[in-house]
């Protein structure tokens, strides 16, 4: 075979190469786009799900209490535990929930950006949201006398909804003093206006 030859016979190669890397960036840039309209389209009520979730502790609390929240979202997906658990456990991926709000919690993830949140809480309840750099830039005994009613800190996802609204899946991590703290999927649907944890799989627990 002359080099002629040899040349042209890799030209149907090429094609097929150059063929499907165009079509693995298109999937990656209409991943990026639906991730980024599902975080557009869930953006508004993260606060009511947010408040429906921690008014739940602020309730339970016989003290005042702070809620501290991570301003940049939690990516489950760089967890190796959080990505087999939520693809293997049937329960963890909340069946008697709808598929539309099962994708959504998937899309909201893919690229997780910051929290953009308001919170209603109970008058006795504060909270405030932390940057990653802010945290690590204080030692744990800042933090307590900065935070002194804290329930520890909390690293949240967005979330995913159904198509009116009404139901979504929330990731959340808390990390309390030492080494404690837990990962947990929570089910929750809006009953009479307000949002309720009404499912929940624990991930892990130190």
């Amino acid at each position: 075979m002359n080099t002629q030859t040899q040349r042209f016979s890799h030209i149907p190669y090429g094609r097929f190469i150059i063929r499907v890397a165009l079509v693995a960036l298109a999937l990656l840039v209409s991943i990026i786009a639906l991730s980024m309209f599902d975080q557009w389209r869930t953006d508004a009520e993260m606060g009511p799900v947010l408040s429906g979730f921690f008014s739940n502790y602020a309730l339970s609390a016989d003290r005042k209490t702070q809620i501290i929240l991570l301003r940049e979202a939690q990516n489950g997906w760089k967890t190796n535990e959080f990505r087999r658990s939520f693809l293997l456990d049937r329960r963890l991926s909340f069946p008697q929930a709808s598929s539309f709000t099962r994708s959504s919690f998937l899309l909201s993830n893919v690229f997780p950006t910051n929290v953009k949140a308001e919170l209603v809480l109970p008058n006795r309840a504060q909270f405030s949201f932390l940057s990653r750099r802010e945290l690590e830039g204080l030692t744990e005994s800042d933090f307590q006398k900065r935070f002194p009613d804290n329930w520890g800190y909390f690293v949240i996802s967005h979330v995913g909804l159904n198509s009116n609204k009404t139901e979504a899946i929330l990731y959340l991590d808390r990390f309390g003093g030492g080494l404690s703290g837990g990962g947990s999927c929570f089910l929750m649907r809006k009953v009479d206006g307000s949002w309720r944890v009404v499912d929940q799989h624990v991930i892990w627990t130190a």
